[in-house]
């Protein structure tokens, strides 16, 4: 049974229980309406700790993936240069994006002739 529906049947058969409880009570029977009034909290209690739960695993499956994601990419790396000139270093990453090769190749300097011969 799914988590919504569940919740959904607790909570209705929690206000039936309160329902139960007024009635008792109006009719001067104590005892069953404290246990009406007392199932109808058990009731409310479980639907919000499975409301809860629901939120919960909600948020530790977007963890997950986010931490594998994560992983994949400490585990592909990052390419990058460390120069060292004159005690001093220079770190170069390098983005190897496929969309970004070969999108405007340098032009060639043009040849020029002299017909004075």
């Amino acid at each position: 049974m799914k988590s919504k529906i569940l919740i959904t049947v607790l909570v209705i058969l929690s206000v039936v229980e309160y329902t139960l409880a007024v009635i008792n009570f109006t009719q001067w029977a104590v005892l069953p309406g404290i246990q009406a009034v007392a199932l109808a909290v058990t009731m409310m209690i479980l639907a919000f700790i499975i409301y809860r739960q629901q939120l919960d695993h909600g948020f530790n499956l977007l963890t997950a993936k986010t931490l594998a994601d994560l992983l994949k990419t400490m585990q592909k790396g990052i390419p990058a240069t460390l120069t060292l000139k004159d005690g001093k270093a220079t770190v170069a990453i390098h983005d190897d994006d496929p969309d970004d090769e070969g999108d405007e190749p340098e032009p060639e300097p043009e040849e020029t002739t002299d017909s004075t011969d």
